[in-house]
């Protein structure tokens, strides 16, 4: 009965069932895309019913045997995240674009001489692989790395995208090959950490993406970022207006909270698609070179409350606004746009003007009372 219901979903999550339910699932839902196996009770065989997903992720104690490989080849992203110690061994029956090992304790790398590099073209790796495999991943497209001092060293040159995590400044010079760094980390040695990463690029126009969020740096460490399109410095007090000059080709930028950016460096980002200035001093000047915007974040006791704004942005698409007064002849502009994501900001009233002129909300909070000017 409760399968009859599933007809036509997309997505199915942490699934605890037999064989025979998944060939039934399959059945009921003829367009499922991505399919989380978490169940001792499925079999290899039932893959041959899975043949019609995109992405496929198996999860607790699921086992496939080396004759159930081939079902798996019309299947594009395979993720696996065994949690205790079976291993699993991957070989040349395992021709993926995108393959994902999620804390898989049972893998010790010994497999991936054998993968197709041609073929297998993202890797991601969220468990600790011992280093001598890593020479063995050379080769694949994209490798994605998840880093802390437990797996840190020069064998991390082979990786492209990694997110690190409680690293010290020198540990920065492994990242050799990175085209895309998200640190978790706050550090207050951030330019040391700036300066050892890309000195030791092979390529420094080979980084495109950076998020250093809680990073202490200044406006030295922004002039080595004149080749990002993606850059987050949320939460820094030294980067000024001189630094954001350096960043000459950015298309996506989040500036939150950065208090010592002000009108000045909105010229030089009116080339950005998506901005973040949420909690920035800036007045209507400021705002009026980001008119070009299609996804932009604002709000906080900084925003100019009592000024009508939205009429500036000509290509806004999307808004993210939180905290702030929205002035009453703005609301008319609102309505043009594709999603609107609202704190403390829109009375409701206005909420179910934009929802009837086909615009998508999204509150992040209660609110508890509403602004309007």
């Amino acid at each position: 009965m409760i399968l009859n219901r599933l007809r036509g979903v997309n997505e199915l999550f942490r699934l605890m069932i037999t064989s025979n339910t998944v060939k039934t699932l399959i059945q009921k839902s003829l367009k499922l895309m991505t399919i989380h196996l978490y169940s001792r009770m499925v079999h290899g065989i039932a893959l041959k019913y899975l043949k019609g997903c995109h992405k496929l992720i198996f999860d607790g104690s699921f086992l496939i045997q080396d004759r159930d490989y081939f079902y798996l080849d019309d299947i594009d992203i395979l993720e696996f995240r065994y949690k205790y110690s079976q291993s699993l061994n991957f070989d040349e029956k395992i021709c993926k674009e995108h393959l994902e090992l999620v804390n898989c304790a049972g893998i010790n790398g010994s497999g991936f001489k054998n993968i197709n590099k041609k073929t297998l073209k993202k890797l991601f790796l969220s468990n600790t692989l011992d280093n001598c495999y890593f020479k063995d991943l050379i080769g694949i497209s994209t490798i994605k790395v998840l880093v802390d001092r437990s797996n840190i060293g020069e064998h991390l040159n082979v990786a492209h995208n990694i997110q690190c995590s409680s690293l010290k400044s020198y540990h920065f010079k492994f990242f050799k090959s990175v085209r895309k760094l998200i640190s978790t980390q706050y550090s207050k040695h951030g330019d040391d950490c700036i300066k050892n990463l890309y000195e030791n690029l092979y390529d420094q126009s080979s980084l495109k993406h950076l998020s250093i969020r809680n990073f202490d740096i200044s406006d030295e460490s922004m002039s080595y970022f004149k080749h990002l399109k993606t850059l987050n410095i949320d939460d820094n007090s030294r980067v000024t207006d001189q630094g954001i000059k350096n960043l000459q080709n950015i298309t996506k930028i989040s500036l939150s909270n950065c208090v010592n950016i002000h009108d000045e460096s909105m010229q030089y980002l009116s080339n950005c698609h998506t901005v973040n200035v949420y909690y920035l001093p800036l007045t209507v000047v400021g705002y009026t070179h980001l008119s070009n915007v299609q996804n932009l974040i604002v709000g906080g006791s900084n925003f100019p409350n009592n000024t009508p704004l939205f009429h500036l942005f000509t290509n806004l698409q999307q808004l993210d606004i939180r905290n702030c007064v929205v002035h009453k002849n703005d609301v008319f502009y609102l309505k043009y746009l594709n999603r609107i994501k609202c704190n403390n900001t829109l009375p409701h009233n206005d909420q179910m003007y934009l929802l009837t002129n086909g615009v998508d909300i999204v509150d992040f909070r209660p609110r508890f009372f509403s602004h309007y000017v």
